[in-house]
């Protein structure tokens, strides 16, 4: 059964997809789509949105909130300045505001389409808004908008008033976490080594140390970027200096953070026989599966993840 209700929708479309394709490969590609799909999703998120769909170059989220949505969109257009592999890629937004209907695959309907066709609309690095967006945030200082006229939209009767959200594209406090990662080229193929062997089955452990303040975890956030553009799951563990921690903690911390996310078929598979150890240490994985045998004593077991692990002062 459908629902409606008023909801402000999101469309990205990355520019000159199929160049990047090309120029890419076919492997190569599939990985930076996947960093591209990444960006986008964390900004989503990172904002209170929901993604709706992933069209392959672009998305389609929604928000409860329109300013939201605007911030969303900027994070997006600012975070995307920072390089994927070798590439910079450009991407075009549309925002709009409306009464959607909504089923279990998503929304749909004229709101919809509006947004769609307000994203084709935009250059490169623009977020184009429908005037509805722009009059619920006219009391919103933090947030600017650039009036365009009535745009003739295709598939819309009625011109629709549009607006330019308007951004700082190098606004350094925006690009503070962003910008180009040079150096500690040695560091990161002495990671990315250690990360073949994971990947071909034989464990692997790296320490990074150093001084506060050198660039350690730039440099971890780095190589967990090439990690996933090798479609390989990341799992973060934190331990915290002068502070208790159980047994195992990181690891802990970091397989159950992925119990959380992954499906019941895909917990059981990667776990497998060896669920009644893990779940010791990670008793959540007790209740997602159910009926798991007690071991009485830890035994020694083979196994391998890809885990990143920070050292925190508190």
């Amino acid at each position: 059964m459908a629902s409606s209700g008023t909801v402000t929708l999101l469309f990205t479309d990355l520019v000159n997809s199929t160049n990047h394709l090309q120029d890419a490969g076919d492997e190569n590609g599939q990985r930076f789509f996947r960093a591209h799909h990444k960006l986008i999703t964390d900004a989503v998120t990172g904002c209170g949105g929901e993604e709706l769909q992933w069209l392959g170059d672009g998305v389609l989220a929604a928000f409860g909130s329109s300013a939201d949505a605007v911030r969303g969109a900027i994070k997006i257009q600012q975070t995307a300045r920072r390089p994927l592999g070798n590439a910079r890629v450009e991407i075009r937004i549309g925002i709009h505001s409306g009464e959607a209907m909504r089923r279990e695959e998503g929304y749909f309907g004229t709101a919809v389409v509006i947004a769609r066709r307000l994203c084709d609309r935009a250059e490169a690095g623009q977020i184009l808004c429908s005037s509805m967006v722009a009059r619920l945030l006219n009391s919103r200082h933090a947030l600017t908008f650039r009036e365009l006229g009535p745009l003739q939209l295709k598939g819309i009767v009625e011109p629709i008033a549009a607006c330019e959200v308007q951004y700082e594209r190098n606004d350094p406090i925006a690009l503070l976490n962003r910008t180009p990662f040079v150096g500690r080229a040695s560091q990161i193929e002495r990671l990315l080594a250690k990360l073949d062997l994971a990947s071909n089955g034989h464990g692997a452990v790296a320490m990074l140390a150093g001084e506060p303040g050198i660039g350690k975890t730039r440099m971890i956030d780095e190589f967990c970027d090439l990690a996933r553009q090798r479609n390989v799951v990341v799992l973060h563990g934190a331990c915290y200096d002068g502070e208790f921690q159980r047994p195992y903690g990181p690891f802990a911390e970091a397989i159950g953070a992925y119990a959380d996310t992954a499906s019941l078929d895909e917990l059981k598979k990667v776990l497998g026989h060896r669920a009644p150890t893990i779940a010791r240490i990670v008793p959540a994985i007790r209740h997602q599966l159910g009926d798991i045998p007690i071991r009485r004593r830890l035994t020694r077991t083979r196994s391998a993840f890809v885990c990143s692990m920070r050292s925190r002062n508190p």
